[in-house]
């Protein structure tokens, strides 16, 4: 099937308002697939139209007070029928305008976003909605509710297996990871990116991103192993952290000062057209969260050529392959031991480094992943002919 044969739907009702991964994805994978010749509409949920392919679907934000009635209609049992929170509602807000759109001749709809996804699954149902619903999951739904979707692909193998251990196999459910682009996202000079950014050019730099915060990022416990580093190590060593704020965000900045002093640098909200320079500007990137669906900022410093070092959870095992390293970040001392070896041992840290980016231009580049989007597209659009062939059988094969 070609390319612009393939009618296809984007939606995420926060994108033009809420700035999140899948947002991101949304507007990245509609670009792409637009770049292949496919037949694309993004639907956005607010702000004004930025291609020729977007359609803006206003909607009752998760934020607004309107939303709030989701709390006090999830008590009345309206969470039956989606507008069970803030966000159920903007969903069903969105979708009921998305629904009449829909009906133009598509033939997939492609949403990331669970509770719309089960809006419009409900809407298929009840036959307001021909096309079939592709449903990534990108916000690590439970298990069990997610198989009422005929089509759904996971982020990474490991996240496909906690599906499928809880609730069997399903035969058109697939493994795509999300992507990046990996020209953007590429090795470049460190010196110049250093100056760029602000950050002192004679020393190693070692780099975290993600929201400042304890529980889901670990800040904490980067600043903490990077001061045993800072104390062992004979060459000087400067830390940086680049991330969203968060209630943590004081308290980590104190906990720096204390055992860091003018060693650490914290960025927050730095620009996305900046990131590519602070990924440049490192020697290398630390993950410490103890477990991802994907992890995007891990991808991205990887596709600049940096090593990595991560916890030792199956999705960032996957990810991270040849490309670095993984240790048990719940323990005291394994990061730091790391990286230590990586500062110390200059040929494992440029070897580390060319594997990270081979890894992620073989499995995480937008061509890679865009070519196995649109073959899952062809496998739903098979399913569906033979689906409606069968349909119109009856017992033994005999037409109805």
């Amino acid at each position: 099937m070609r390319n612009e044969g393939i009618r296809v739907a984007i939606a995420a009702s926060g994108l033009g308002h809420v700035a999140r991964g899948m947002e991101a994805w949304a507007e990245s994978l509609a670009a792409a697939l637009h770049e292949r010749g496919v037949n694309i509409t993004l639907f956005r949920g607010c702000g004004p139209v930025k291609n020729s392919y977007d359609v803006v679907l206003p909607c009752i934000k998760r934020t607004s007070r309107l939303a709030r009635i989701g709390n006090v209609l999830n008590r009345a049992g309206a969470w039956r029928v989606g507008l069970g929170s803030e966000a159920a509602v903007e969903s069903f807000s969105y979708g009921t305008r998305l629904l009449w759109h829909l009906r133009k001749g598509y033939d997939v709809v492609h949403v990331q976003q669970g509770s719309l996804a089960v809006f419009l699954d409900r809407a298929r149902k009840l036959g307001l909605l021909q096309c079939p619903v592709v449903f990534g999951n990108g916000q690590k739904a439970p298990p069990e509710s997610l198989a009422r979707f005929p089509y759904l692909h996971c982020l990474s193998p490991y996240g496909m297996k906690e599906v499928t251990d809880c609730i069997g196999e399903r035969p058109h459910w697939r493994v795509i990871p999300n992507f990046i682009d990996t020209t953007i996202f590429s090795p470049g000079d460190r010196a110049a990116a250093r100056r760029a950014i602000g950050l002192p050019q004679d020393c190693f730099v070692i780099l975290s991103v993600g929201m400042i915060d304890k529980a889901v990022k670990r800040m904490d416990h980067f600043i903490r192993e990077a001061a045993f580093l800072s104390a062992a190590l004979l060459e000087e060593t400067h830390f940086v952290i680049a991330g969203s704020r968060h209630p943590d965000s004081q308290d980590i900045e104190r906990l720096g000062k204390t055992l860091l002093r003018d060693k650490l640098t914290i960025l927050y909200d730095l620009e996305r057209d900046r990131m590519p320079d602070l990924y440049r500007a490192a020697d290398i990137f630390v993950l410490c969260s103890p477990r991802e669906a994907l992890g995007m900022a891990l991808i991205e410093a990887m596709s600049c050529g940096l090593p990595a070092i991560c916890h030792t959870f199956p999705t960032m095992e996957w990810v991270v392959g040849q490309g670095g390293t993984c240790v048990d970040m719940k323990k005291r001392g394994e990061l730091q031991a790391a990286l230590a070896t990586l500062c110390n041992e200059h040929s494992l840290r440029e070897s580390a480094g060319s594997a990270a980016r081979d890894r992620v231009v073989a499995e995480f580049s937008e061509k890679s992943v865009t070519s196995r989007i649109i073959q899952m597209y062809g496998d739903v659009l098979s399913d569906q002919h033979e689906r409606r062939h069968l349909a119109g059988l009856g017992v033994n094969g005999r037409t109805k």
